[in-house]
């Protein structure tokens, strides 16, 4: 079986997914959103538990091949979710609007 060429990790644990945090959010229709994405734009989708950065939940990262994985938090609304869309679907630099939401990953100890 060939990899996809791009993989969508969703962080949803103790902070990422939690509707008590996040109230305003639908974490189940955004996880099928993101599965609705990878699929039409031929990636995967990785349920993953904490990604240590709760201070930024909700976290996607986008690993693309030959890439470094891209971190993205405050992944809560539609707006985000078109702009992951377009990025994956056309490809090249991360759109300005996505930028917004990129951060860094943990600290490795």
């Amino acid at each position: 079986m060939i990899s996809p060429a791009v993989r969508l990790t969703v962080c949803r644990d103790c902070c990422c997914g939690n509707a008590t945090k996040h109230p305003g959010v639908d974490h189940d229709a955004q996880l099928a959103r993101l599965r609705e994405i990878a699929g039409a734009s031929g990636a995967a989708v990785t349920v993953s538990d904490c990604l240590d950065v709760c201070e930024h939940a909700n976290v996607v990262v986008v690993h693309r091949r030959g890439e470094r994985p891209a971190w993205f938090g405050f992944v809560k609304g539609d707006g985000v979710l078109d702009d992951l869309h377009e990025w994956i679907k056309n490809g090249g630099p991360v759109p300005d609007t996505l930028e917004l939401h990129r951060i860094s990953p943990p600290a490795r100890s």
